[in-house]
């Protein structure tokens, strides 16, 4: 129900840029907008469906209702993008973002009772082993039911879940 609901606008502040969004009388879609405060740059891009901005380091992350007419079930999209707005990474979830976090390694949305946890970087800025690379990806995304136990080894399915 919340996430149905559009604001009007949204920002947040990363690495000295502001990106914000608002719309346009004009258009259905909302317009981004980061806007580098050192250099005075700006890029803009178009999104529908936007509901949440987050941001923290280097990054932040645009999550938004794909709507799509072949697809039954809801489906949120968090796309994480750098300070000019190009996507780095995304990842589609069907639990609906009602609230919405970043720090500089994770992103954590939850629902009323879901909790989707995304590691989308390593909180060891080290280099890895080829070994280390090689391991699955259990613990880096995953979900898990506010009455349970999260599982360290399992990994989000949202076909699944």
């Amino acid at each position: 129900m919340f996430a149905n609901i559009q604001p009007e606008y949204m920002w947040a502040y990363f690495n000295e840029t502001v990106v914000f969004a608002y719309r346009k009388p004009e258009r259905t879609d909302m317009c981004i907008t980061f806007w580098n405060t050192k250099i005075n740059e700006r890029s803009v891009k178009y999104m529908k469906s936007l509901c949440n901005i987050k941001a923290c380091g280097d990054y932040c992350v645009l999550v938004s209702k794909l709507i799509e007419p072949d697809i039954t079930k809801d489906t949120w999209i968090i796309q994480l993008c750098n300070a000019i707005g190009c996507p780095v990474d995304s990842k589609q979830i069907c639990i609906e973002p009602k609230y919405v976090a970043m720090n500089s390694t994770h992103v954590i949305i939850a629902s009323d009772d879901v909790v989707y946890y995304w590691q989308y970087r390593s909180a060891h800025s080290k280099v890895q082993s080829l070994e280390q690379e090689r391991k699955k990806k259990s613990g880096k995304e995953n979900a898990f039911h506010i009455e349970e136990l999260p599982n360290a080894n399992g990994i989000y399915d949202r076909e699944n879940w």
